[in-house]
């Protein structure tokens, strides 16, 4: 009996779909490669998102307590030098050291002011010579014609 090429027909249909089911086979494990790579690269990106999200700690608190305690043994030690004043020189005395307080205070505001007055001053002549020294640059290498 003939079977015209069949048998000949499933033999090679089987072989492709043999070969079919194990090239399916790798393809599903490179899918699945690539979607756990996908995964991991997003928890990765999730973790680093928390991370930036994560609050700081503020030291101002800290700063600030820190500056509020020395605030409060200095109103103290003024306290005592006051007593000690009063007791040895008496209460003008006091006056007039408040005096030369308020004195040495309004010159250190001042003293500050004019400070940065002349830092102004300095940064407009770094400005002045930084455009010369550009113009200068300019004609030396595009400008001159010689």
């Amino acid at each position: 009996m003939s079977d015209f090429g069949i048998s000949e027909g499933i033999k090679t249909v089987s072989k492709t779909m043999d070969g079919t089911r194990v090239a399916t086979k790798e393809l599903t494990k490179s899918i699945e490669a690539v979607q756990h790579e996908a995964v991991e690269v997003a928890q990765r990106r999730i973790q680093e998102r928390r991370k930036a999200q994560q609050v700081k700690p503020d030291h101002t608190v800290l700063r600030a307590y820190n500056e509020y305690t020395l605030l409060l043994e200095v109103k103290k030690l003024e306290e005592r030098m006051k007593e000690e004043v009063t007791k040895k020189y008496g209460a003008k005395a006091w006056n007039d050291i408040q005096v030369i307080k308020a004195r040495m205070i309004k010159e250190d505001k001042e003293n500050q002011v004019e400070y940065q007055h002349d830092i102004n001053k300095i940064r407009k002549v770094q400005f002045y010579c930084f455009l010369a020294a550009t113009w200068i640059a300019w004609y030396l290498t595009w400008g001159y014609k010689g």
